[in-house]
């Protein structure tokens, strides 16, 4: 069982939603190649005849089988928080970091997330990996400082000038 955050005792639904992600991520295989015809019902397909699926049938089946079992639960679309990129100091968000996962509903304390999902491979990391940290700063700086220079950016260059002639 989990504990309630608020309550301090423990809470039914951490259990269940505990032992449904766990079910599913040692399980069920992650995969993004689904070849073959769509089934007629792709979820039931997911779960008992190919055992293997992104992100959107993990999420969707933990929350189907929660809400069976009277558990307020929801399923949620958003983005991994992405890669860190020390060049531009900034965060890199690709499409490829879309991601599903569950929430379940704890009452006085709120929604919180459960990833049934399990892990991808890693990328390799390497002098390419290195070289389009430099590729993704030089096009968000393209981008921002010409691209899309206008009236306030030369202020904010002007300003920045100013203050280090100083």
């Amino acid at each position: 069982m989990i504990r309630d955050p608020l309550r301090g005792g423990a809470h039914p639904s951490g259990s269940g939603a505990m032992t449904i992600e766990s079910y599913l991520r040692t399980r069920y295989g992650y995969t993004l190649d689904l070849s073959g015809s769509p089934a007629a019902d792709p979820l039931a397909h997911f779960l008992f005849e190919r055992g293997a699926g992104h992100c959107e049938y993990f999420a969707a089946a933990m929350t189907v089988m929660l809400r069976t079992q009277g558990i307020p639960a929801r399923y949620v679309n958003g983005f991994l928080p992405g890669e860190y990129n020390d060049v531009g100091d900034d965060y890199i968000v690709r499409a490829s970091d879309a991601h599903s996962w569950g929430e379940v509903y704890f009452p006085d304390y709120g929604w919180i997330p459960f990833d049934p999902t399990p892990p991808a491979d890693e990328k390799p990391k390497g002098w390419l990996g290195r070289l389009l940290f430099y590729y993704d700063w030089f096009e968000l700086t393209w981008s921002e400082w010409v691209i899309n220079y206008d009236l306030s950016r030369q202020a904010t260059l002007a300003q920045n000038l100013q203050r280090a002639s100083r």
